[in-house]
């Protein structure tokens, strides 16, 4: 790793390197071990250097040189087996070598495995620093070229497995699907992040930047995000107090029993579709009493780590408790599941003035229902998370599989979550490839969903749409949550209407049908970090997956948590600011898609929102899961359209009348909604 010198160090090069080391001795010392391991006097005061800050040594003594001639001559052995090892590897042809680190012009090219990190952070590796996990920079994805071609054989285990198509879970499938595609129109939701926060350097003409928060405007955030829940609250309070001075039929008897009402008369709190929650009224922290009141704040932890009962605080409003945060007894909770940064209000009493005693908690209130989409006929969607190909190859044999199905089940749009090249792929991690991470997605993904389109639309003149979003775990997209749509300009005019990009987390609209979708896996993070009560002995064993995806539509965010777990093996980067403001849940989807690692499951949560988890399509080298989603009309719709249409012509939702049984038109949309996980 060293190379060898022109001309031999002199007394005077070692002085001047070494300027504290007065002794004669020493320095006599330190130009012998240039002349015995070829060394310049500056490349062996960088080994000076590093031996002080990895060794913690002090000034230059007999007993510290000692230590440095070690560590000189264990570098030089390295040496001679990166050289044989380098020449060993000779590149077939001049287009695949790779590209030569150029020469350090100052400094020492020799390094070890202990102090590489401190080079790096000091700028002195240049060239030479590779790190583990790679993220290539804003303003190019390109990755090292090298032998590897993006093109080969499917894996042997996923061409060879057995359960293709298997149904593993299915959620109301004696409604059926749809025969045949039906032409639906899509479009994204405007709510999230159209563009990501750029660094300080690259600062938009409105300021924002990309991970580069403000700690006023974040506390503004997360302290609206306390005063969101306040506020309802309040209106329902001030509604019921408005029922409550309405003129009874019993006159003047029904307006005195109305005035002999106490103060704290609670209120109809709509916790769960078609069910309500009587809670007292609102009350600061700041003023302790014996009465039960209700206060609202953010569940903090007392220090890092996980909540335990002996740790919980609540963290009340500016306005309402001077951002104050109270210790929570919850010795007298029969049922709670709370986790950092949840947003709920509790029913206690706050008689010692620091310590809240909760007799009851709310974990928020519903968003608004969105309106009930026009369904004219029946149609099938298909939801997949990556990975799209296995561990062990970069064919892409699952996503091509999925498209097979797409046809087969007659699936009118297709829901594509990332990753696409992922991070933890082992070629893509090891960057042993011979495009860029950006050239990788463009002639493997994007090119198989051109063709896709064109071969559909050939047929029978209608294809599918295709939304993709993307994953933090994308290495060719920006790895901050939440993530801007991906930017795809090579797709033909003819193609570019069925092909739609939207941000992460994001809401879809699919023939009026709203689905919402985050490539996070936030049902895993909130199990790791949910506190839940114990079930009583003759109580029902909770439903934990439901109560999961609950807290996500009750606390109104796709990220609910704060602060965001910070595990070294799976780092979370997030932009805490554009969490807060574009990953907002301003109205109750009609379908939730969560990808996770846990179990598959598809079931109605909050009464009227269909959560399904189908995993991901692929397992390392194995084929994973996907689910078909179908969604049908009222049961008047369809007779209606049915009817319109001629005898002598097919229509595109042409269903088996059999095969399906219509719901009622008075029926919410999630007892018309039917799922099956399959095997891919």
């Amino acid at each position: 790793m060293t190379s060898p010198l022109t001309t031999r160090p002199t007394q005077r090069d070692v002085q001047s390197e070494f300027q504290d080391v007065s002794d004669p001795a020493l320095t006599d010392r330190l130009l012998k071990l240039c002349h015995s391991y070829n060394l310049s006097a500056s490349q062996l005061s960088t080994q000076w250097e590093l031996l002080q800050m990895n060794g913690h040594v002090g000034k230059m003594t007999l007993e510290t040189l000692a230590a440095l001639e070690h560590k000189v001559g264990q570098v030089s052995q390295s040496a001679p087996q990166s050289k044989r090892k380098t020449a060993a590897v000779e590149p077939r042809t001049s287009s695949e070598a790779r590209p030569a680190v150029q020469p350090r012009t100052t400094g020492m090219n020799t390094y070890t495995k202990d102090s590489a990190h401190l080079l790096q952070l000091s700028g002195m590796l240049g060239g030479l620093s590779t790190p583990k996990r790679a993220r290539p920079g804003p303003a190019s994805f390109a990755s090292p070229l090298s032998q590897t071609t993006t093109n080969g054989s499917p894996s042997n285990s996923f061409v060879n497995r057995v359960d293709a198509g298997k149904v593993l879970l299915s959620f109301q499938a004696d409604l059926g699907f749809a025969s045949a595609i039906a032409p639906v129109k899509v479009h994204v939701g405007a709510h999230a992040a159209a563009e990501p926060r750029r660094a300080p350097a690259m600062a938009t003409v409105s300021g924002s930047s990309f991970m580069w928060e403000k700690l006023d405007a974040r506390a503004e955030l997360l302290d609206e995000h306390v005063q969101k829940l306040e506020r309802e609250i309040e209106a329902m309070h001030q509604a019921e107090t408005m029922t409550k001075h309405e003129p009874t039929p019993q006159g003047h008897e029904g307006k005195k029993e109305a005035e002999n009402k106490s103060p704290h008369d609670s209120a109809d709190i709509q916790t769960e579709a078609g069910s309500a929650l009587r809670m007292p009224l609102l009350a600061s922290a700041v003023h302790g009493g014996n009465e039960e009141v209700t206060f609202v704040g953010r569940i903090c932890c007392e220090g890092e780590g996980k909540l335990n009962p002996q740790s919980i605080f609540l963290e009340g409003s500016r306005a309402r408790c001077n951002a104050c945060r109270y210790r929570l007894d919850l010795s007298g909770c029969p049922d709670y599941a709370l986790f950092p940064g949840q947003a709920v209000a509790v029913c206690g009493m706050n008689t010692l003035g620091h310590t809240i005693v909760a007799k009851r908690i709310v974990p928020g209130v519903l968003p608004p229902q969105q309106t009930r989409p026009l369904v004219n006929a029946s149609f099938n969607v298909i939801t997949a998370t990556g990975p799209f190909t296995c561990s062990d190859d970069l064919s892409y044999a699952p996503l091509d599989e999925l498209l097979k199905v797409a046809v087969q089940r007659h699936a009118s749009a297709i829901v594509l979550v990332g990753p696409f090249v992922d991070e933890v792929h082992p070629t893509v991690s090891s960057v042993d490839l011979s495009v860029s991470f950006l050239q990788l997605f463009s002639q493997t993904v994007l090119n198989k969903l051109q063709v896709f389109v064109e071969e559909r639309l050939n047929e029978s003149s209608c294809a599918p749409h295709i939304v993709l979003i993307p994953s933090i775990r994308d290495v060719h997209h920006s790895p901050v949550f939440p993530q801007p749509p991906f930017v795809v300009e090579q797709l033909p005019a003819h193609i570019k209407p069925y092909v739609h990009l939207a941000p992460n987390p994001t809401s879809i609209f699919i023939g009026g049908v709203s689905i919402a979708c985050c490539s996070l896996d936030v049902l895993m993070l909130l199990t790791q970090q949910e506190l839940a009560s114990k079930p009583m002995p003759d109580a029902p064993r909770p439903d934990r997956m439901s109560r999961l995806a609950s807290h996500v539509i009750k606390q109104r965010l796709f990220l609910p948590l704060y602060p965001a777990p910070t595990d070294e093996r799976a780092l979370l980067p997030v932009d805490v600011t554009s969490n807060l403001q574009d990953s907002s849940l301003h109205l109750r989807p009609h379908v939730l898609v969560m990808p996770s690692e846990l179990a598959p499951f598809a079931k109605v949560v909050e009464g009227d929102v269909v959560c399904v988890n189908s995993g991901r399509l692929t397992r390392k080298q194995a084929g994973g899961n996907f689910a078909v989603i179908c969604v049908h009309p009222p049961i008047s719709q369809s007779v209606a359209a049915d009817e319109a249409s001629a005898p002598s012509l097919a229509p595109v939702h042409a269903m088996d009348d059999a095969a399906i049984a219509t719901p009622s038109e008075e029926a919410t949309l999630a007892s018309r909604i039917c799922v099956e996980v399959r095997r891919i």
